[in-house]
């Protein structure tokens, strides 16, 4: 089994046609993303053993969502759980690209998956003229990724090892401000690192992983004026 999470985010009304969706946290890491004019992507394909979560997890809701073409994937790297069930996809959707970030190694089958696009760090990709991705760097083979959509940005935290996060303060503190902070689903943060990537980025609202969905709404973190979501 895996452990499957769905928030939405969605923005206002003058931006309704944008909406991200996290279809499941821990290892795994699957958003769902649209864009307006139906156009949608997904970050990262899922595994495929001991369970195919493309086929079991993915499909169905995209399909139940409407969705028979995918703009693109981008992978956040090749690792098994995240690149496994990509063969679904491509055999299941039309899919009109798949991304990735030139730091990582890539398997010796990846030839024949195409078209493909590099991305390097500090690279945007357009999706439209108002969102897209950027990968701000790849640190000890985990990728810092924002979207962004009319200016407002979506950064994904992808873990809280201290070696990690010393070496991405410099490429964080880049960034003026994110509306929406996606935190790592496992692990224990520094509190002196972590304190500073929030007095940083001063995010509108922080999504903190969790394995049992919580049914608590949306409220200030103590002591802050900013939203946080428990998943």
């Amino acid at each position: 089994l895996w452990l499957m999470t769905v928030v939405w985010f969605f923005l206002p009304p003058a931006h309704s046609s944008f909406a991200l969706t996290i279809l499941a946290s821990g290892s795994s890491g699957i958003l769902h993303i649209q864009f307006p004019k139906r156009n949608h992507w997904l970050v990262n394909a899922g595994r495929q053993a001991p369970s195919n979560q493309a086929r079991w997890l993915l499909a169905p809701l995209l399909r139940q969502a409407g969705v028979n073409h995918l703009g693109g994937i981008l992978l956040t790297d090749f690792s098994a759980r995240h690149r496994g069930g990509l063969p679904t996809l491509l055999g299941n959707f039309r899919v009109g690209r798949v991304l990735y970030p030139a730091a990582v190694k890539t398997p010796p089958d990846w030839s024949r998956y195409l078209p493909k696009i590099q991305l390097h760090p500090g690279e945007q990709f357009r999706i439209q003229a108002k969102g897209g991705f950027q990968i701000l760097d790849v640190i000890e083979g985990q990728v810092l990724l924002v979207v962004d959509y009319e200016e407002r940005k979506f950064l994904l935290l992808p873990t809280w090892r201290p070696k990690f996060l010393k070496k991405a303060l410099p490429r964080l503190k880049e960034l003026s401000s994110v509306e929406v902070l996606i935190l790592p689903a496992s692990g224990e943060p520094d509190e002196a690192l972590a304190k500073e990537i929030f007095s940083h980025l001063l995010p509108e609202a922080v999504v903190f992983p969790r394995r049992r969905p919580s049914q608590e709404p949306l409220e200030p973190a103590p002591g802050t004026n900013q939203g946080r979501e428990d998943l």
